[in-house]
């Protein structure tokens, strides 16, 4: 990667830059081709390459364009350049006039805009506002693999992975939309399954809230005697335009179903 830095900055006759990086250097990666988009500046393409080999540069006050690998930065070895210090030391005073540390928090955040509706006082305009249903959101893992042959009418095998101790998010709708990668799956009904007086298991498919009250009415008593299966009917495959593709529950076999390819450049 300086390798590279060196040949762009010398193609443009630039001379005043150094590049520092420690005795034995692991950190730069050295890439076989590299091309540059022409629509962006020579600040911008070395932007992206200090980016991707995490090399940091920067103009130092002799206006010296500065390169730092990683391993240069890290390398314990090295003398210091300057110690800080909050309070005298001897004869060497303080350097340091304040200090403070703030923590952020950071948390997976959902932001919503929107506009509010134009409205009007003209008589004859008395129609009530547009408003919207309540809708749920929430994260479920794959509990197995689905494959593009897993049409309309097969299951999907789901278990939440958003839980406290209060309170644990499943799927609240009958019917409504997941999404798995970069496609879009519609799904029509919830399995349940309740368990008969005499103890055999019934599974079946509930489209909305008669069919809870129908079947733990046919259940036998206690509360768990009936529940779901984790599992959810599939109505469509690829929807809104989404391309049906296979997806994988368990890293390996994820693993197992890239390819790899070796190119030859004569």
């Amino acid at each position: 990667m300086p390798g590279i830095l060196r040949r762009i900055l010398d193609s443009i006759g630039f001379t005043n830059y150094n590049i520092n990086t420690a005795t034995a250097e692991s950190s730069p990666l050295s890439p076989k081709f590299w091309w540059s988009d022409d629509s962006k500046t020579v600040w911008q393409a070395i932007q992206e390459l200090c980016r991707d080999a995490q090399i940091t540069a920067v103009v130092d006050e002799n206006n010296v364009l500065q390169f730092y690998t990683r391993d240069y930065l890290f390398n314990t070895s090295r003398s210091l350049d300057w110690s800080f210090r909050l309070n005298a030391n001897g004869s060497a005073l303080s350097n340091i006039l304040s200090l403070s540390k703030t923590d952020l928090a950071s948390a997976n955040q959902i932001k919503i805009l929107w506009n509010s509706v134009t409205t009007n006082e003209y008589a004859g305009q008395a129609q009530p506002l547009w408003q919207t249903g309540r809708g749920w959101m929430a994260a479920l893992s794959l509990d197995q693999n689905l494959y593009t042959t897993d049409v309309a009418g097969s299951f999907i095998k789901l278990s939440s992975i958003t839980t406290n101790d209060y309170e644990q998010k499943v799927i609240d709708e009958y019917s409504g939309y997941l999404v798995i990668d970069a496609e879009i799956i519609e799904y029509d009904g919830i399995e349940y399954f309740y368990k008969t007086s005499d103890g055999s298991t019934v599974n079946v498919i509930v489209e909305n809230n008669a069919d809870v009250l129908k079947f733990l009415g046919l259940g036998a008593v206690g509360s768990d005697k009936t529940g779901r299966t984790g599992r959810v009917r599939i109505k469509t495959r690829g929807a809104f335009g989404t391309t049906p593709a296979n997806h994988y529950a368990a890293a390996e076999d994820i693993i197992n179903s890239w390819s790899g390819f070796e190119v030859s450049w004569v």
